[in-house]
């Protein structure tokens, strides 16, 4: 009997599962297996850049956020300088240049930078003040936050 009605659960469970579709437009508001396709996802337009979210906070159980950054050139910052207290920022360029700035919170170092190229990697540790401009007319990087969510 016992196994019977795990049996019983374990097919309800797989047929809510089978139910909602692997394939999403946007990441979904829990932790649960997609497909995004590309060019999906909650675009979110900032003057020129439009940032895309693939997985977010809650698609992700908190873990991490991933999204697109797509821009023009700009003679100006992407961001303003600013910090975060609890979240590690990572930079990947994947076309075009843009440039990274970096200064610890609690350090008498100077400002790093760095140009990063198709295929650069950047990473910005909590307490850690940072902004990047982006240098080419068609730049797009991806940008892994963790954990998921933003401060």
């Amino acid at each position: 009997m016992k196994i019977y009605t795990f049996l019983l659960g374990l097919s309800a469970r797989v047929a809510s599962i089978a139910s909602a579709s692997l394939v999403v437009d946007t990441a979904p508001d829990e932790l649960r297996a997609y497909v995004l396709p590309k060019n999906h996802g909650e675009a979110v337009k900032i003057g020129d850049q439009v940032y895309r979210f693939s997985v977010t906070g809650p698609s992700s159980g908190g873990a991490f956020s991933l999204l697109q950054t797509n821009a023009p050139e700009s003679t100006s910052l992407g961001v303003l300088p600013h910090i975060h207290k609890t979240h590690y920022e990572n930079f990947y360029c994947t076309r075009g240049r843009f440039q990274l700035w970096a200064e610890s919170y609690n350090s008498t170092s100077e400002q790093q930078t760095r140009v990063l190229t198709q295929g650069d990697y950047g990473a910005v540790p909590h307490s850690t003040y940072h902004t990047f401009q982006v240098l080419d007319p068609d730049t797009q990087m991806t940008g892994v936050i963790q954990p998921g969510g933003s401060s």
